[in-house]
């Protein structure tokens, strides 16, 4: 797979010179903004004395709102570039192996014991590595893919397509990861969806308020052209206006505040599904996302005209050019009843647009592996029912591939147990085992040269800890994890497991007998079991499979070459890390 450092670097250097374009731009239309709308205040007082001015008004009133369009679409531009610029960023972080500085996401999730085992979850985690999500939708859906995993052949080979597909589309890949970014988490769009903000009779109410209020304004206008002392009816209609508005003005303006959605979400949504419709791919999962999101009407259709609305409410932040939109037309109840229009006809379509964005989020984050890791595959997972993981030349994913030393290894229904000294590189190992078992079950590419595995429970007793509050000990809570393996062993369904330092919290006696049990239990069933200990009496059990790595010595300095070997460990080394740490001098 391709490595896109320099995609990267061309993209932010040429963001950062069109950035400073559009700063450019955005200060002089403020600037002729300024100008408009001073004139618009003027012409409007002089209207009152010369009544042709109020038409002057409403024109430079209109020129102001063009300009505010103008502005926001330059706003919008600018915080593209800079989506673009902070993007490249982060990938080129990951690819200079700094990612760990990234900013882990807000949400909170409830984490099983598997995801702090393998570091799927939390600082310096897989899910920080990968994540690419930021509506709350996508978030939860990539926590779900690499905490639970898909289930079926079919299934993870169609979301491993589409995940290549939208990976090696690096411009394509860059923009919606760009656009994605742009996303504020913090919003919730759910109230765009619900039918419930307004009752008949109030509804009612306001269609009416809609025609009446810039009739009596503009009329009084129309009519001051012939009879000049209409224009204290103008004044009139004017207050009026403003009055009848300010009678509902706590329920409006809480309206049009959530619909002007100050992260720009509307926009993002409008963007990332434009892009997206319009591509050409391969893979059948991105064509059946295109026809959900095309199903009844074309989705940007339906995003654009909310995005229109949303534009017309964002107007009325400018609370001068607010107080004239009051007076002349009730803009409050125009919005609403623009806005409820839309809702019957288009708001059930806004539910599929919203989860087919955070399934391309999910895509897109699962796709990193494929931007950044030069030697990761796709997985060959395959139905039969038998456990086994078959890998050559394994990688750690969060490992730098230049510090990463890779393995071979063929696990089978049994038991493994591999030895060796401290700091040789058990734990780690059997943590590359089960990282990349979750990214081929979530369906993104693996590190490694050759991957085959059946579809497994994966079960893991890697980082154990007490509990205080409950009462519970480091060495009841590792029976526990093992009990859970034991039971879901007797249903006879494929699973692996993988237990480092088999209780290890209790004394040798204890833990060699227990360890002894534990392992015949779980050898009798349709299940594949890789266990570090330092125990070498584990290794001469019936019907298990030895592995080992090994320390070497230079210059009586202890060296490691990471690589696992067969047979078990002849070698120890504690006696020497005691010396190195002058505790046995």
């Amino acid at each position: 797979m391709p490595m896109f450092k320099t995609f990267y670097q061309e993209a932010l250097d040429f963001h950062n010179k069109l950035l400073t374009n559009h700063k450019y731009t955005i200060n002089l239309i403020a600037t002729l903004r300024f100008i408009t709308f001073i004139a618009c205040v003027i012409t409007f007082i002089l209207g009152f004395e010369h009544t042709y001015l109020f038409i002057v008004s409403f024109i430079t009133l209109i020129l102001f709102l063009i300009l505010i369009y103008i502005h926001n679409i330059y706003l919008y531009k600018s915080a593209y570039s800079n989506a673009i610029i902070n993007k490249s960023l982060t990938f080129i972080d990951r690819l200079d192996d700094t990612w760990m500085n990234i900013e882990p996401s807000q949400v909170k999730f409830k984490d099983n014991y598997l995801c702090k085992d393998l570091d799927i979850t939390g600082n310096k985690s897989l899910f920080l590595y990968l994540n690419q999500c930021h509506s709350k939708a996508g978030l939860s859906k990539l926590h779900h893919a690499l905490s639970i995993g898909l289930k079926d052949v079919e299934s993870i080979k169609q979301r491993n397509q589409a995940v290549n597909e939208l990976a090696l589309n690096k411009d394509l890949y860059l923009d919606l990861s760009a656009l994605t970014s742009m996303y504020d988490s913090r919003s919730n769009l759910d109230y765009l969806i619900s039918d419930n903000y307004l009752d008949t009779n109030k509804l009612t109410l306001y269609k009416v308020l809609r025609v009446f209020m810039p009739t009596i304004f503009f009329g009084s206008i129309i009519l001051g052209l012939f009879q000049p002392i209409a224009f204290s009816v103008t004044i009139i209609s004017f207050i009026l206006n403003i009055l009848i508005s300010l009678v509902n003005i706590s329920f409006n303006r809480t309206f049009v505040s959530d619909l002007i959605v100050k992260d720009d979400n509307i926009k993002v949504l409008n963007d990332v599904i434009a892009s997206f419709e319009n591509q050409s791919f391969h893979s059948t999962l991105l064509q059946s996302y295109q026809q959900r999101i095309n199903q009844k009407q074309n989705a940007t259709v339906t995003l654009k005209s909310l995005k229109r609305l949303k534009e017309i409410a964002e107007s009325s932040k400018n609370g001068g050019v607010y107080i004239l939109l009051l007076g002349m037309i009730g803009f409050d109840y125009q919005l609403v009843v623009a806005y409820d229009k839309w809702q019957k006809n288009q708001g059930q379509i806004l539910k599929e647009i919203i989860d087919v964005y955070s399934d391309i989020e999910l895509l897109l984050s699962l796709g990193v592996i494929t931007q950044t890791k030069e030697n990761s595959i796709s997985p060959n997972i395959t139905d039969k029912n038998i456990p086994y993981l078959h890998t050559k030349d394994i990688h750690h994913p969060l490992i730098n591939h230049d510090r990463s030393i890779g393995n071979n290894i063929n696990v089978d229904k049994g038991i493994l147990v591999i030895t060796g000294s401290n700091m040789s590189g058990k734990t780690t190992f059997i943590r590359t085992l089960g990282i990349n078992l979750v990214l081929a079950y979530a369906g993104a590419n693996v590190l490694a040269k050759s991957f085959e595995a059946s579809i497994m429970k994966l079960l893991t007793s890697i980082r154990i800890e007490d509990d205080y509050a409950l009462g519970i000990s480091t060495f009841y809570a590792e029976i526990n994890r093992i009990k859970e393996m034991v039971d879901y062993s007797k249903s006879n369904q494929p699973m692996i497991a993988f237990i480092d330092e088999i209780f290890m919290g209790t004394n040798s006696a204890d833990r060699i007998y227990g360890a002894t049990k534990a392992l015949e239990n779980l050898a009798s069933y349709n299940s594949a079991i890789v266990v570090t200990t330092h125990d070498f009496e584990l290794t001469k059990l019936d019907h298990v499979k030895n592995m080992h790595f090994k320390e070497y010595y230079e210059n009586k300095h202890i060296k490691f070459d990471y690589k696992i070997l067969p047979g078990p460990s002849t070698t120890r080394n504690a006696r020497y890390l005691l010396e190195m740490a002058g505790i046995d001098s």
